[in-house]
């Protein structure tokens, strides 16, 4: 008699070691190979062929291993007897199988023609499932300073390995997926008043066990603090406005802090909760204030500022009109009448007027003088000014000849400085633009058209050439003019020199010859239909300026001509620093993978104003505030901002005692108001372009 071999499986698992179920019904397989026996004759030809199948089974499971694997194993919870079938597995079916009992089960096969396997074992666990318990979430009452955390006891009855476990988190009892399986909730995800809880689902790879739920945590406050407590200014005199200045932190954004004022250790109970106050003081006074942090739901420690002695303020001149407004960039007359009010210490009177007017901010270039003089207006003399100018006033008063605190105005006279200015004794014009890069025709030409009032003549640009045109015409030898370039044109006399990106390239010289007593300087298309782009066209008729000949060209300030929305032009802007003036000017490289530059330039010196970052990206505008604090430069990223010469004076008709405004939250700075020094900030102030 042969042994029949079989290999057993349960649930489709070797049989090997204890297989782990999950439910009652375990299908127990095997595999048996069905023997073909043929028989041939003496030729090779086969006879007769019998195919050895499978007969019958027999299946015994039990909770003992009493016996197991022989004849006389029991069996005593399924003993199936003799099944006569060829199939190969079996599907228990039975008294229900009980949860954490290990059972053993034996098969055995027999074939057609009498051949027995062994009795093959195997045996069962019928899984249990883990269980959490202690979900906590700690702190219990977290503030938002405090990470949230997690922990829980895994246990399992069939002491198999935690495995697979799912945690969820539940913020105001919203499923916040994105938290899956994570133990900690960092501090910067914790808002005031949100409840938190977490559903603990353990497993052990086999089954998942009852979902636990922690406890409800709930985001608390602690008690809010303020620090750095000071008043502003520094060193306050009897006019100012004077701020509690302080840092208010808690875990509630909100600061709706507790102010007292105190005078001479005396509550002045009408400005209690305000920020900024004016006082009824004299110099001499001494003040101080107390601040309790409260954030609406709890108070912090009152903590309160140093004494401050009031001193006596200096004079201060404010509200600097011309022509009776502030700023104005239309002013019509020559001779404007310009305006100011004095705020003047306390027994003091101002016997004295300094008076500036320049270029820039706090210069003298075009006037200076000092007026022994109670007055408060002043008319500027004639043939000072020029048409289509700008220029800054400063003013200052004192009851000595010795003067600071300029309060400044900035103004701009109408009209056309070409047409008041312009000679034949040197005028120069710069332009950027690029053409459309078409093919050349002599026929299809834009022009700039010059008359200076004693010569005539016009530039015209073709796609890729420039020409000159008087009595004769002049020709520039062939130039890429399709990407933006720069245009420098000279004269004087009847010489005429043209520049591209700062080279010579047509000379004109004594061809600048037909006569004109016009002033005109125009520009366009007159002929033809070559599209050019302009970025900029400025001109000066204070000489003329060779590129890399003319010292004077690294100070020129070209007078705006023309403006175009699409391509603003980068100008030179004037401002003071360190008491010098200053000539603030963009330049873009013609490398598309180079950044655009700010430089500012002195007499004998230039100096570099980073942007935030590189942004390799040109600047297309260069402009400033209107009180000429803040220079501005935009570009494809964004804009830089710089800060670079004296602030004016404290504005004291701006009040913002007894409201609710807070003026640092709405584009104000508070500063001292005591000499030039204190009136400065540090650093400037950038925005970063890469976002």
């Amino acid at each position: 008699m042969t042994t029949l071999g079989l290999t057993v499986k349960v649930n489709n698992q070797s049989a090997d070691s204890v297989i782990v179920i999950t439910n009652g019904r375990p299908i127990i397989s095997w595999i048996f190979d069905p023997i073909d026996i043929v028989v041939p004759d003496e030729y090779g030809e086969i006879i007769s062929q019998t195919v050895i199948e499978q007969a019958d089974f027999r299946v015994r499971i039990g909770t003992s291993q009493t016996n197991w694997g022989t004849w006389m194993f029991a069996g005593s919870v399924k003993h199936t007897g003799v099944v006569s079938s060829t199939a190969r597995s079996w599907a228990y079916s039975g008294p229900l199988l009980e949860k954490g009992v290990t059972y053993y089960g034996q098969i055995l096969v027999k074939d057609t023609e009498g051949n027995f396997s062994s009795w093959e074992t195997f045996s069962l666990l019928f899984n249990q499932v883990p269980v959490a318990t202690a979900v906590t979430l700690t702190p219990a009452n977290p503030s938002v300073d405090d990470d949230l955390k997690l922990t829980y006891s895994y246990s399992d009855p069939d002491s198999h390995l935690e495995s697979g476990t799912l945690i969820k988190w539940f913020r105001n009892n919203v499923y916040e997926r994105q938290f899956d399986n994570q133990i900690t909730i960092n501090n910067d995800l914790l808002r005031y008043n949100d409840t938190w809880t977490a559903h603990v689902l353990p497993s052990d790879s086999y089954e998942t066990g009852a979902r636990a739920i922690s406890n409800v945590a709930l985001v608390t406050t602690g008690a809010p603090v303020s620090s750095g407590i000071k008043i502003l200014p520094l060193v306050p005199n009897e006019n100012d406005i004077l701020k509690a200045d302080y840092v208010f932190s808690g875990d509630i954004v909100e600061d709706k802090s507790r102010i007292r004022w105190y005078v001479n250790e005396s509550l002045d109970e009408s400005v209690n909760d305000q920020k900024f106050v004016r006082l009824s003081i004299v110099a001499g006074d001494k003040v101080r204030f107390e601040t309790q942090p409260f954030d609406g739901v709890k108070l912090g420690k009152t903590v309160a500022s140093e004494t401050a002695t009031i001193v006596s303020s200096k004079f201060a001149v404010e509200n600097v009109r011309v022509e009776g407004r502030r700023n104005p960039l239309d002013i019509l007359t020559l001779r404007p009448i310009i305006a100011w009010e004095v705020l003047s210490p306390s027994g003091k009177i101002a016997e004295y007027v300094s008076i500036r007017i320049g270029n820039a901010p706090g210069s003298d270039n075009v006037y200076s003088t000092t007026i022994n003089s109670r007055q408060r207006s002043f008319n500027v003399p004639e043939n000072l000014l020029n048409r289509g100018s700008d220029y800054f006033v400063s003013i200052a008063v004192n009851d000595t000849a010795t003067f600071e605190n300029y309060a400044i105005s900035h103004f701009k006279t109408t009209g056309s400085r070409w047409v008041d200015k312009a000679s034949n004794n040197g005028w120069t014009i710069e332009a950027v633009f690029a053409t459309d890069g078409s093919t050349f025709d002599e026929a299809n030409y834009q022009i700039i058209r010059i008359q200076d009032g004693t010569q005539f003549g016009e530039v015209r640009i073709y796609s890729d050439r420039f020409a000159f045109m008087a009595s004769d015409i002049t020709f520039s030898t062939i130039e890429d003019l399709s990407r933006f370039r720069i245009l420098t044109i000279v004269g004087e006399g009847k010489d005429v020199k043209m520049y591209m990106d700062r080279k010579l390239i047509l000379d004109a010289s004594g061809l600048f010859d037909q006569s004109t007593t016009d002033k005109q300087l125009e520009f366009g298309s007159v002929q033809g239909t070559l599209t050019v782009k302009y970025q900029s066209f400025c001109y000066t008729v204070d000489g003329s300026f060779h590129p890399g000949v003319a010292d004077e060209f690294k100070d020129l300030q070209f007078h705006k001509y023309a403006d175009f929305p699409f391509h603003e032009a980068v100008g030179l802007k004037g401002f003071v620093e360190d008491n010098e003036n200053r000539k603030v000017f963009a330049i873009n490289p013609n490398d598309d993978n180079e950044s655009g530059s700010v430089l500012a330039i002195a007499v004998g010196s230039k100096k570099p104003f980073n942007t935030a970052v590189r942004t390799f990206s040109p600047i297309n505008n260069a402009s400033r505030s209107p009180n000429s604090v803040y220079k501005v430069f935009s570009h494809a990223r964004g804009a830089s901002v710089f800060r670079g010469h004296f602030i004016d004076n404290y504005d004291h008709l701006i009040d913002f005692t007894g409201t609710s405004v807070d003026p640092v939250d709405n584009g104000w700075e508070l500063v001292q108001n005591i000499g030039t020094s204190s009136a400065r900030q540090n650093n400037g102030w950038e925005i970063d372009t890469t976002v």
